[in-house]
């Protein structure tokens, strides 16, 4: 019992209330968030980095001419708030690190999770293992190399493929 109310004073465990609709009827299921290990934190860090590095060109269809400087001075708040223009892009990762991040079942967030529910899950996770941190010191080390830039990870060819199908269809449902 001490270790928990330990735990839950250092933020290494956050409990997220959320609602869903079953037969119709409103319920309440609380979803654990806690510190991941090595392992899962490295994962959790990969997905994280994957959804972050669609941000250069959601914000080139933005219109944002300095991408780079945007990017480097995106506060935490401007990022949650893209995240909802992002899963465009990124549903099955949003969905993985949700999963990866918390004691979600895939099935149960597929079907019953909503927005608003995802975001405050999104939220613990960012928080309890220092997400953010991950993409401040990757910007950080790239700006001491002299490399500028934002902070990328290297993204896989289906994700790109993704990226390309729903760029079409945006294109073409606006024509």
């Amino acid at each position: 019992m001490g270790g928990i109310i330990l735990a839950e004073s250092l933020n290494k465990i956050k409990k997220v209330k959320i609602v869903y609709i079953e037969d119709e009827k409103e319920k309440e299921k609380e979803i654990t968030v806690q510190k991941a290990g090595l392992g899962k934190y490295k994962k959790l860090s990969d997905i994280f980095k994957t959804i972050m590095n669609i941000i250069p060109e959601y914000a080139e269809e933005q219109g944002i001419d300095d991408v780079d400087e945007y990017i480097q001075s995106m506060t935490y708040i401007e990022l949650l708030n893209m995240i909802p223009d992002l899963l465009t892009y990124s549903i099955d990762q949003f969905i993985d690190l949700l999963i990866l991040g918390s004691d979600l079942e895939k099935d149960f967030a597929e079907e019953n999770l909503g927005l608003d529910e995802a975001f405050d899950i999104l939220d613990a996770i960012i928080k309890v293992n220092g997400l953010i941190k991950v993409v401040e010191k990757g910007k950080n080390l790239m700006n001491r190399l002299g490399l500028g830039g934002a902070f990328k990870a290297e993204m896989p060819e289906k994700q790109k493929e993704k990226i390309k199908k729903a760029k079409t269809q945006k294109k073409n449902s606006t024509d």
